[in-house]
């Protein structure tokens, strides 16, 4: 099942990705917040909704949990404001570059994080994790090699156009 999702945000990344460059140039930095404010917006109705079928279905107490504790309102409020920023980031990232560079930034900090949680809690990775944290990463640095180079060349294609 992780496998599949995995699979289906990668697909969706990249559908993503691309509309989204398109639009960039087509429209300036400007499409960034109505985008920011629409999937949010979309996200959020639903959470809603999805938490009021499960809430009159299955009589979850969760909200009441959360409310009624004030350390784990504060876990709450915290996560959600990093996310919050987090998204600032990801849209801000978006509107003054492009989605691959944004594509880099996030996949190196997942990396990062992983190995990091990896060390602190002194987990050990496998020999396939350590491959695969390592595949990640020359990956990584392949694409900001491989976008160097295309960006290159579409600036020395724009300067024989110009002359």
């Amino acid at each position: 099942m992780g496998i599949a999702l995995i699979l289906g945000s990668l697909i969706f990344d990249g559908l993503v990705s691309s509309q989204t460059d398109k639009e960039h140039k087509s429209s300036g930095r400007d499409f960034a917040y109505s985008l920011m404010f629409s999937n949010n917006f979309v996200q959020f109705v639903l959470n809603v909704v999805f938490y009021a079928f499960y809430f009159f279905i299955h009589g979850d107490g969760t909200l009441t949990k959360i409310l009624s504790d004030p350390v784990l309102l504060r876990d709450v409020i915290m996560i959600g404001t990093s996310g919050a920023l987090g998204q600032i980031f990801l849209y801000l990232t978006i509107s003054l570059f492009n989605c691959h560079l944004l594509t880099v930034i996030t996949t190196s900090r997942k990396l990062f994080s992983v190995v990091l949680s990896n060390f602190s809690f002194h987990h050990h990775f496998t020999t396939k994790q350590w491959i695969g944290a390592v595949l990640v990463m020359l990956c990584t640095v392949g694409e900001l090699f491989i976008g160097k180079k295309n960006k290159e060349a579409e600036h020395a294609k724009s300067k024989t156009k110009i002359n």
